[in-house]
């Protein structure tokens, strides 16, 4: 289920969720706890027919004149990709924004524009998107988030992987 971090974090201590994947910061309720830190960073997500795709990296400058498909203002996230723009003295081109980030790669692999995106996201394989890093490094923290005391054989098999897996 993708939501926001404030929603998982609801859901996850009123026992709806076993799991929440957060994007710091974020505070967290008494009886919750952080069992994993996950280091991301933004790439550029565009359609495999892209003019950008063969390009090693990218840097803001490089895709400012491109159609930028955004998240919602209301995401950390967003007014930290604006920032970043506008301290370069670029002004990106936002043609849509959306909620969520499965919605938006839905919106790249059919050619609308393209996206700065958690790399985690791209690396799943999505359609014809692909991925192009961004110099320079846009990090991003995430965490995983449980209750304390809870009992979840899926969640340690999911922690499991994710420690195998290198993501941590």
């Amino acid at each position: 289920m993708e939501q926001d971090a404030g929603d998982q974090i609801v859901l996850l201590e009123g026992g709806k969720l076993d799991l929440a994947i957060v994007r710091e910061p974020v505070v967290l309720a008494p009886g919750l706890k952080r069992v994993r830190a996950i280091p991301d960073e933004l790439t550029l997500a565009l359609h495999a027919d892209h003019p950008l795709r063969k390009a090693p990296n990218v840097s803001l400058a490089m895709i400012a004149d491109y159609d930028l498909l955004a998240l919602d203002g209301r995401y950390s996230v967003a007014a930290m990709v604006d920032t970043l723009f506008r301290s370069e003295g670029l002004r990106p081109r936002p043609v849509q924004t959306f909620r969520e980030w499965f919605s938006m790669l839905v919106a790249v692999d059919a050619g609308l524009g393209i996206a700065l995106v958690p790399s985690n996201l791209v690396r799943i394989g999505f359609g014809r998107v692909v991925a192009v890093p961004v110099v320079p490094r846009i990090g991003l923290k995430l965490s995983a988030c449980v209750r304390e005391g809870a009992e979840a054989p899926i969640v340690d098999n999911f922690l499991r992987c994710l420690d195998e897996s290198g993501a941590t």
